[in-house]
C-alpha cells in the first residue's frame, strides 16, 4: 500500500510526534527532528505528594536534546506520568500535595525549552478510585490549563488517554480544556494479559481497538482534529501450545523491539523483530491490520510474535488521515532505529 503523497492538510494525519523515553537516552537521535512536529520527553514522575523529583535526569542530562529541539524550532514537552492507584488517591484527596503539584509544574513550564507538558495518569477507576480523588484531579487539570493558555507564551496541554475504565478519570467538559488528546492505541494484547493478539489492532472483536477508542474520543466531545493516536514500535511474542496465532499461552510474553537494541541496557528486549522474520516470515492479519510470525519451538508447542510493522504502519496512517485525526505519535522512538518512523516520514511531507 502506497500512501497518497498528500497525507497532510485539511484530510487529517498530518503531524507526527514521537516519545523520547529516558531508558532510550539516544533513541530520539534515529530520526530526523525536522520531520517531527512534536516531541515529549518521557518521563517526569509524580508522587503522593506532589512532587516531581524522579526526573530521569532532566534537564541537566539532556543537553543536546534541548539543543537540537531548539535548533529545529521542535516543541518539546515535558511528560509528568502516574501510574498507580493508591498514590492518585492519596495526591488528589490531598489540597496541599495538589497545590504541591501545580507549583513544581509551573516550574518546569518556566524552563525556555519546554512548549508544553503531557499528563500519562492511568489508574484503573474501578479498582478503587475515590469520587473525591477524580474530582481534584479534574480541577487540577483544568486549572493547569488555564495557567498554560495565559501569558505571551501559552503552552499546549496535551492527555493521553486510554480506553475502558482508565478513560473514567476524564469527562467531556474537563477534556475541553486540553489542547489535544493521545489516545492509547497499542497493548491491546500485552505483557501478562491471558492472550497472545495484535499489540494495537485497527478493528477487530477486541475490548478495544481503533475503531472503538475512535468512538470512545468521540463520546467524550474530543474534535478530531485534536487527536493524535499512539503507535507501537515494539510488541511482544508467546509461547502458545495450540499453535495458534490467537489465544492462551503458557508462561511470561517477552517484549520485542523491531530492531536489535543492547541487551546491557535493555535486558528485557532480548527477541527482536527483525531477526524472528528473517527466520521465519511474517504475515498480515487483515482485520487487525497488524503483523504476526509464528514458528515451532522447543516445548513442542509454537512462539507466535505480534507487532506494527512497516506495512501496518502505513495502513493505519492511512485510515488516520481518513477519519481525519491530527497525526500519529510513537512509543518510543529508538526501537525500531528510526527506520519504520523514517518510511513514513518519507511520504508525509512537512508543511
Amino acid at each position: 500500500m502506497v500512501l497518497s503523497p498528500q497525507i497532510g492538510g485539511a484530510s487529517g494525519a498530518s503531524q507526527l510526534w514521537g516519545y523520547a523515553a529516558w531508558w532510550l537516552p539516544q533513541g530520539w537521535q534515529s530520526v530526523p527532528l525536522q520531520q517531527l512536529d512534536r516531541l515529549v520527553f518521557f518521563q517526569i514522575e509524580i508522587d503522593e505528594q506532589g512532587r516531581l523529583d524522579k526526573r530521569h535526569g532532566w534537564p541537566e542530562g539532556w543537553g543536546e536534546l534541548i539543543a537540537q529541539s531548539r535548533q529545529h524550532g521542535l516543541p518539546l514537552d515535558l511528560g509528568l506520568s502516574l501510574l498507580d492507584l493508591p498514590t492518585f488517591n492519596r495526591l488528589f484527596e490531598n489540597q496541599a500535595a495538589i497545590d504541591r503539584l501545580m507549583a513544581q509544574t509551573q516550574e518546569l513550564l518556566a524552563h525556555p525549552a519546554v512548549a508544553g507538558v503531557h499528563i500519562d495518569v492511568e489508574v484503573h477507576v474501578n479498582e478503587g478510585v475515590t469520587p473525591q480523588a477524580i474530582a481534584g484531579f479534574k480541577a487540577w487539570l483544568i486549572a493547569l490549563a488555564s495557567h498554560m493558555h495565559q501569558g505571551s507564551k501559552p503552552r499546549q496541554l496535551s492527555v493521553f488517554l486510554p480506553a475502558g475504565d482508565y478513560a473514567l478519570i476524564y469527562d467531556a467538559p474537563t477534556l475541553s480544556h486540553v489542547d489535544k488528546v493521545v489516545l492509547q492505541g497499542y497493548d491491546v494484547h500485552y505483557k501478562g494479559g491471558p492472550n497472545a493478539g495484535p499489540v494495537a489492532p485497527l478493528r477487530g472483536n477486541y475490548f478495544t481497538n481503533w475503531e472503538k477508542l475512535l468512538a470512545m474520543s468521540d463520546a467524550l466531545q474530543v474534535p478530531r482534529h485534536k487527536l493524535v493516536m499512539s503507535f507501537p514500535l515494539y510488541g511482544y511474542e508467546w509461547d502458545v501450545p495450540s499453535c495458534t496465532r490467537f489465544g492462551a499461552h503458557q508462561g511470561e510474553s517477552r517484549y520485542t523491539a523491531l530492531r536489535p537494541v543492547d541487551p546491557a541496557k535493555l535486558p528485557e528486549f532480548a527477541v527482536d523483530v527483525q531477526s524472528r522474520v528473517a527466520s521465519h516470515g511474517s504475515r498480515m492479519d487483515m482485520e487487525s491490520g497488524s503483523m504476526s510470525y509464528m514458528f515451532k519451538n522447543e516445548q513442542g508447542g509454537c512462539t507466535v510474535g505480534w507487532y506494527e510493522g512497516d506495512d501496518s504502519l502505513l495502513l493505519k496512517a492511512t485510515w488516520a488521515r481518513s477519519q481525519g485525526l491530527l497525526g500519529l505519535a510513537f512509543f518510543a522512538l529508538g526501537y525500531d532505529h528510526g527506520i519504520t518512523v523514517r518510511r513514513l516520514m518519507a511520504q508525509t511531507p512537512r508543511r
